[in-house]
């Protein structure tokens, strides 16, 4: 059993997921993008949606080039050189791919070479915005981040994505976790027979029973979750305690401790940014808009990175038995995408 100790030479890296489209992930995304780069901080944003990329239009980029795919199609060979500029002191961009048929279908190596890269980057602050969906690809790059940020809306739906994303991103991270073939099937076969019956806590419990090495990484993983909870397109008071039920199911149901750090309200500002392909924060920087989602980079600036680096157990794979990790689903996206806990929402 090892805590990794040694840092990647990106400072900060922070994935911006959701699983339900149209939420406001890319916007929200590159404004923070932009409130990091104020700050006088290097910043990369990276569009990590393999299939729909659209984050280079929010910066009225027209011809992004290729980007992640550059390094798929192995035309590069390191991701730090498909970054384009975006205009903002401080501020690119990798784009992410939508030209090329295939492309939201990488295999397993080429995923773990986009991994590696993404934290070799050299910034203060790399920011992914994940795709739609609880698809593996889209799990692995918000779970391969520092601090994970989940947009939600005050929708019934909205949340019940929101949170069957973050239960599928859980269980994934735990299933990884574990290391040995044989210990992720203890963990895989624990959570399917817990499905829909038992509260996660309750699962660690009877694995620690089991395995208590093996409870005490997946536990870490747990506490040291780093999950964050923003709101967005909030019309009222009553919406805003809506979106923090989110942090109620994520605590209770999966022992996540997730603290929400904004509730950005309905803007026409907003929207007329994206239609110009200007970032709200250069268009209309003193809005209070803008100082709201500045107020929310600053927040999540406060995150010890170190803290939660150190705190994350992965126990070690052997080779001999290790598998392709693409063969174990997530518990639950096995399960219907929007399904909530019973009585979860009063």
């Amino acid at each position: 059993m090892s805590a990794p100790k040694k840092e990647s030479c990106a400072k900060r890296i922070i994935a911006v997921g959701g699983g339900k489209g149209g939420v406001g992930k890319s916007v929200l995304s590159a404004n923070i993008a932009v409130a990091f780069a104020e700050r006088g901080q290097r910043v990369i944003l990276i569009d990590a949606d393999l299939g729909m990329a659209n984050a280079h239009t929010l910066f009225n980029i027209k011809r992004p080039g290729k980007g992640i795919g550059a390094v798929l199609d192995r035309e590069v060979a390191q991701l730090a050189d498909t970054a384009v500029p975006t205009g903002v002191p401080n501020l690119t961009l990798i784009p992410g791919t939508s030209a090329s048929p295939g492309t939201a279908n990488i295999n397993h190596g080429q995923k773990q070479k986009l991994l590696r890269q993404i934290r070799s980057l050299d910034a203060d602050v790399v920011m992914l915005d994940c795709g739609a969906g609880a698809a593996f690809n889209t799990l692995d790059f918000f779970i391969a981040a520092d601090t994970r940020l989940i947009v939600v809306t005050p929708q019934l739906t909205s949340i019940q994505n929101a949170y069957g994303f973050l239960k599928g991103a859980v269980h994934r991270l735990l299933i990884q976790t574990a290391g040995s073939k044989a210990r992720k099937e203890l963990v895989t076969q624990a959570l399917a027979n817990a499905r829909g019956v038992a509260k996660l806590p309750e699962v660690l419990a009877n694995i620690q029973q089991l395995d208590p090495v093996l409870f005490q990484a997946l536990q870490s993983q747990i506490d040291f979750f780093g999950a964050k909870i923003l709101g967005n397109y909030i019309y009222s008071p009553k919406e805003e305690k809506i979106v923090q039920t989110m942090g109620r199911l994520s605590r209770d149901f999966l022992g996540v401790h997730a603290t929400t750090v904004g509730a950005i309200p309905a803007s026409n500002h907003m929207n007329a940014s994206v239609n110009a392909r200007v970032p709200l924060l250069n268009r209309h920087g003193s809005e209070p808009l803008a100082i709201m989602v500045r107020q929310v980079a600053s927040l999540l600036a406060t995150e010890d990175i170190a803290h939660l680096r150190n705190g994350r157990i992965t126990l070690p794979r052997n080779p001999e038995d290790d598998s392709d990790d693409e063969s174990e689903a997530p518990v639950a996206t096995q399960q219907s995408a929007g399904s909530l806990p019973s009585k979860a929402i009063h």
